[in-house]
């Protein structure tokens, strides 16, 4: 499937993506704790397993407790635990990293009055985790349904480093798609990561998002058939 968008993608680290197509197709490469579904029909934003095969809230909706898929593997193969959770987030949080997301944490629970994640964010285990919130609110799913990075990639990177390290060209993926190549201003093709369990595996063989910027190319490529979607 050939897809033409106006654009290129600015990076494939979630921490710093602003365009809407980059911020799309990071979602096929990275995991979430879980997937929203918007039901139009009824004006409802529903919320299916995704990294997370099961959560509860408890204490009036203060904690939200996750239990994670022990299956889900990143791309060099090392298993995805609940520190990959709790990293990510101090990541987003990060004032030194400058992530475009750091309004992610803002309902996280204090500590004295700061955030401190390793307190906000529990670990149990490597399969459990749990958010605690200043007070309960009806985005508490949607706020944390940020992409989830490998921690053992990006502990070692100095996070003042990141948003010009090479790991934003060359990304550690868990998503349903691999980034098969990439270039710039031409083409980002997406394949079937070959490590997705078959619940979350695509039914396409390739995935291509195409930069055209001109609009009338795009719908003139639609009309060829050079293209099969024209975003937007």
């Amino acid at each position: 499937v050939t897809i033409a968008v106006e654009g290129d993608i600015d990076s494939f680290n979630p921490l710093f993506t602003e365009e809407v197509v980059s911020g799309e197709i990071n979602d096929l490469l990275f995991p979430h704790l879980v997937n929203p579904d918007f039901d139009a029909a009824q004006g409802i934003l529903n919320f299916s397993p995704s990294l997370s095969k099961s959560w509860e809230f408890s204490d009036n909706r203060l904690d939200l407790t996750f239990h994670l898929r022990c299956d889900a593997r990143w791309s060099d193969s090392v298993a995805v635990t609940a520190r990959d959770v709790q990293f990510s987030f101090a990541l987003y949080a990060d004032t030194s990293v400058a992530s475009v997301r750091q309004s992610v944490v803002q309902n996280l629970r204090l500590t004295k009055g700061k955030l401190d994640i390793t307190k906000s964010i529990e670990l149990l285990n490597d399969s459990t985790v749990i958010f605690h919130f200043e007070k309960s609110n009806p985005s508490q799913l949607f706020d944390i349904g940020v992409p989830i990075l490998p921690s053992h990639v990006f502990a070692s990177i100095p996070r003042t480093a990141l948003r010009v390290h090479a790991i934003n060209k060359s990304p550690v993926t868990c998503g349903s798609f691999s980034l098969a190549r990439w270039t710039p201003m031409q083409q980002v093709v997406l394949v079937p990561a070959g490590h997705t369990v078959p619940k979350f595996r695509p039914h396409v063989a390739q995935l291509v998002f195409k930069v055209l910027p001109d609009y009338r190319t795009r719908v003139a490529q639609l009309q060829s058939g050079e293209v099969d979607i024209v975003s937007g």
